[in-house]
């Protein structure tokens, strides 16, 4: 079942044995973090999660860079990656190696300072990141629009946008897949989250509205699509692009690998020893087994 991941920043997976063999290469995934419309993140963790557990079971060993979490003294990070040197990096960062976890990083300051030390480097945010986490296949990003302009600019990727379920707060979408589209040449796939309703077969009432609670949600799912309709068609009209939608229902395990493999397909691949970057749909997938039901 795709529910069961381990919980966030436990230090999973993060003490494997040196030495193990590389891809070859490292695939970049990013997921948008907007607080302004999901203030705890819980949507869009909802998909987080379960996502990058899915894309691991198919032979895919991932690191999350959370660029929600701030690196500390007794939970360091990306940041404290960053200095030491590129051997002790390779050395001494690995996938749990019976891919029991999702290796997950804080990585707020240390995606701040990845601009700069890449530029020093002369070379991209993403193959400087290669360059520190050859143990891995997959990298997935988590973090707002300002850092995902900075350090992806024309990157083959997709970020992943989960949409709000207030309409009021679709306006500061629009301003994000405009920021992305316009600044860094990202154009985002959009996911609607719907729960799951446990009505126990027994439909409720809703005494605000004076209808069943069917009548009332139906009409709530109406009102929420018209929406992300007219997002969409704001996106084309003024951007020149429409953005592909993913409906997801919460817990539903068909819905939840359709979006994990949409967002392997739609990565880019950067490959070892700073060598050309692949566009995204182009490089040759691993092979994995059959979907699970």
């Amino acid at each position: 079942m795709l529910e069961n991941f381990s919980p966030v920043h436990q230090g999973m997976g993060l003490h494997g044995q040196p030495g193990a063999s590389a891809p070859a290469s490292l695939r970049v995934v990013a997921m948008l973090r907007d607080s302004a419309s999901d203030p705890d993140g819980s949507n869009e963790q909802a998909l987080l999660w379960p996502v990058c557990d899915y894309l691991q079971r198919l032979g895919h060993p991932v690191l999350v860079l959370d660029g929600s979490q701030s690196e500390r003294a007794d939970m360091p990070g990306l940041e404290q990656l960053l200095e030491q040197s590129i051997w002790q990096a390779r050395t001494g960062l690995h996938p749990d190696p019976q891919g029991r976890s999702v290796a997950v990083l804080p990585a707020r300051q240390g995606l701040a300072l990845l601009d700069a030390r890449a530029r020093k480097a002369g070379t991209t945010c993403t193959d400087w990141l290669q360059r520190h986490m050859r143990g891995f296949a997959l990298l997935m990003i988590y973090a707002d629009a300002d850092t995902l302009v900075r350090i992806l600019p024309n990157e083959a990727v997709q970020p992943l946008m989960v949409l709000p379920d207030q309409g009021p707060l679709m306006l500061g979408c629009y301003r994000q897949l405009k920021q992305l589209a316009v600044q860094a040449g990202l154009h985002c796939v959009l996911a609607s989250l719907r729960q799951a309703h446990d009505d126990d077969g027994v439909a409720g009432y809703d005494w605000k509205r004076k209808q069943s609670s069917v009548r009332s949600r139906a009409q709530d799912e109406a009102r929420n699509q018209a929406q992300i309709d007219a997002l969409r068609q704001c996106a084309q009209r003024h951007m020149g692009h429409e953005p592909e939608l993913l409906t997801v229902r919460a817990q539903h395990a068909p819905d939840l690998q359709r979006l994990a493999l949409h967002l392997l397909n739609h990565a880019c691949s950067v490959m070892p020893h700073g060598s050309q970057t692949l566009a995204a749909g182009f490089a040759p997938l691993p092979a994995y087994s059959v979907w699970s039901h």
